[in-house]
């Protein structure tokens, strides 16, 4: 059932569920009040996602919760995991939350990258890099908390609105360059630079993201994971 699976989540409180009910009876009587319209009474006043719904029709309530945060929605997927946008329960934070599913945490080499990116994004403090705030582990996820940033990268703004003026192009060629500028004299190379990993939001600030595949230019060479894991290509 709609409701009780709301409550066993721990998305809304049995207040909460109560006010919303006894609004919509107002309207409709004693009639059946549908769970769709229960849930659009819900996402008008802010207590539930569209993507939570679809996550509860799914029956997957174990994805809502991650430490003190409360997942919103999906922003994107890779080979290395998924982005959500999230809030923390107490501070109402936004942020986003980079996550690496328990089968991809098996592989010694995705669980070795994505520490990596955990030390390297949080020795870099830069306003054309995306800022990371704290790391950790709920069951077999390992997840990563990190600046939100609300726009899109540049692949996705040059494949909707095509080429770019030149002085806009020069604007973010630049940002990117002093981002990179600032990793390089901390000791990292990003070696993953591509209009994917560079998000713009909507002031036209360009933050640089994905220090997965950073390599460490002090680091030696028994602790490089691309020679560790016998990677013959990257970056």
């Amino acid at each position: 059932m709609f409701q009780q699976r709301l409550l066993e989540c721990k998305l809304i409180t049995q207040k909460q569920l109560d006010e919303a009910l006894a609004s919509l009876r107002e309207k409709v009587g004693d009639r059946p009040i549908p769970d769709a319209v229960l849930a659009k009474k819900l996402q008008s006043e802010g207590l539930l996602t569209t993507w939570q719904q679809q996550q509860l029709t799914l029956k997957r309530p174990e994805v809502f919760f991650l430490g003190h945060y409360k997942l919103l929605g999906l922003i994107g997927s890779g080979g290395m995991g998924s982005v959500y946008l999230a809030e923390h329960t107490v501070m109402r934070r936004l942020v986003g939350i980079k996550v690496l599913p328990g089968e991809v945490a098996d592989s010694p080499a995705h669980l070795d990258r994505f520490k990596q990116e955990w030390r390297v994004t949080g020795a870099l403090d830069h306003q054309n890099i995306v800022r990371a705030y704290e790391v950790g582990k709920e069951g077999e996820r390992h997840y990563l908390v990190m600046e939100y940033v609300k726009g899109k990268d540049l692949q996705q703004i040059v494949e909707r609105r095509g080429r770019l003026p030149v002085r806009r192009i020069a604007d973010f060629t630049l940002q990117a360059a002093e981002a990179l500028a600032h990793a390089h004299e901390r000791g990292m190379v990003h070696r993953d630079i591509k209009p994917a990993n560079m998000l713009v939001d909507g002031r036209g600030t360009l933050k640089l993201l994905d220090l997965g595949m950073a390599r460490i230019l002090d680091q030696d060479d028994k602790e490089s994971i691309t020679l560790i894991r016998n990677e013959d290509v990257i970056g």
